[in-house]
């Protein structure tokens, strides 16, 4: 015979069984976010503190308790916005660093041993002097000059901090607002924002750590340069001693360079499929190819950006250089009179090997190699592209488009 359930009881029984383990879950929950034990009394206090007060911060260096239920120890400073902020260093050290201090002025600090129940001992009090913060120390070095197309920050920041460069312009509309931000923690700096018209702008420029906190502004008032790409197409010119270039490929000439057709897609590189490819078997020493400006236009330029044909392979420039020469050129092929406009070295910021990449692998690649030229030099009707290295680890070149900017000279 058949036996029959009651469907009352079994939905009964699911629900009891639910219930029990929502509790069982609740329960497990809050045993492990407590204590790791239940000891209301407090641990002795941190002894023999000594200070040792740094750039924007201060080492404390301490006797701990011999208390076996002293944890850790922790340090309370009053922020000037009335905010307290903890730092915490475990029972296996005896000192702690506090740092993001602002200022050098005198700091008040709490200094408590904590038990594994949390319980705080009483504190001890100390105070701290912070030297002068990096952020600062960069601020004073600042300086401010005009550039194509905007306005030129160099810095110095020995100690390696973490730092804003923060730039204040007045828009169209006559308001200050900021106009855009640069971080870094080279040992010296310059970033120029560009993007700016060629007119009196007034602009201010203060430093910022990741703490948040903020130098003085520096106001002044700028006129940046005029720039302007430069027109294509650019001028074939072969001297001697020029690389030579891949033979028999429709997709592959020097003109190529200044098509204006490349590719942005990283995992389609080769659509539109054309470049500038050089072919000299066992090239190990640098090689160059030479071009002049739009017909006998001479510019001060200002920056250049290179777009590549192969992904960090093949024959993509890894190491080169720009030069640059006013004309007219030797005839012979030499360097007399050639000027070194700048060098680069691309970088794959992953560092997976091959085609392998990240996605700020292809962003990096994508935009090109973008980089300022000699600002000081004078204007330049020829270009020189000079391929010291390749990621094959030869001095062969494929470029897949140039693009220049600067101000025109008539």
């Amino acid at each position: 015979m058949v036996k029959q359930y009651n469907l009352d009881i079994i939905m009964k029984l699911k629900l009891t069984f639910i219930a029990l383990l929502s509790m069982l879950f609740i329960a497990c929950k809050e045993e492990f976010n407590s204590p790791i034990e239940t000891d209301s009394a407090p641990t002795g206090n941190v002894s023999n503190v000594s200070v040792e007060n740094l750039p924007g911060a201060a080492v404390l260096t301490y006797s701990v308790p011999t208390d076996p239920s002293f944890l850790y120890v922790l340090a309370e400073v009053t922020a000037k916005n009335g905010t307290i902020r903890q730092f915490k260093s475990s029972h296996y050290i005896n000192t702690l660093k506090l740092d993001g201090f602002g200022d050098t002025d005198t700091y008040p600090v709490r200094l408590y041993a904590v038990n594994k129940s949390e319980v705080k001992s009483e504190p001890i009090s100390v105070e701290v002097n912070p030297l002068t913060p990096p952020f600062l120390t960069v601020y004073e070095t600042v300086e401010v000059t005009e550039d194509f197309g905007g306005v030129n920050i160099k810095f110095k920041n020995e100690s390696e901090a973490d730092v804003g460069i923060i730039l204040y312009a007045t828009d169209s509309l006559g308001e200050f607002k900021q106009y855009g931000s640069y971080y870094s923690k080279a040992k010296t700096g310059s970033h120029t924002f560009r993007g700016m018209k060629s007119e009196n702008t007034k602009i201010g420029v203060f430093i910022r750590d990741r703490w948040e906190n903020t130098s003085d502004t520096l106001i002044d008032e700028v006129t940046p340069l005029h720039e302007e790409m430069l027109k294509k197409p650019f001028v074939d010119v072969t001297l001697p001693g020029d690389a030579k270039i891949y033979e028999g490929l429709h997709y592959i000439s020097k003109a190529h360079m200044w098509s204006g057709r490349w590719s942005t897609d990283y995992d389609n590189p080769y659509n539109p499929g054309q470049s500038m490819t050089t072919d000299m078997p066992n090239a190990l020493n640098p090689l160059h190819v030479t071009f002049a400006l739009n017909g006998t236009q001479k510019a001060r330029l200002s920056r250049i950006r290179i777009s590549h044909y192969y992904t960090y392979t093949n024959r993509d420039m890894k190491k080169y250089e720009i030069w640059g020469h006013p004309g007219p050129y030797p005839s012979d092929g030499s360097w007399n009179g050639w000027i070194k406009l700048g060098s680069y070295e691309q970088k794959k910021p992953s560092g997976l090997p091959g085609v392998q990449a990240t996605e700020e692998d292809k962003r990096v690649w994508a935009q090109g190699d973008n980089f300022d030229l000699l600002p000081d030099a004078p204007p330049i009707q020829y270009i020189r592209i000079r391929c010291i290295e390749n990621w094959q680890g030869n001095s062969n070149m494929a470029i897949a488009e140039v693009t220049l900017w600067g101000s025109v000279v008539d």
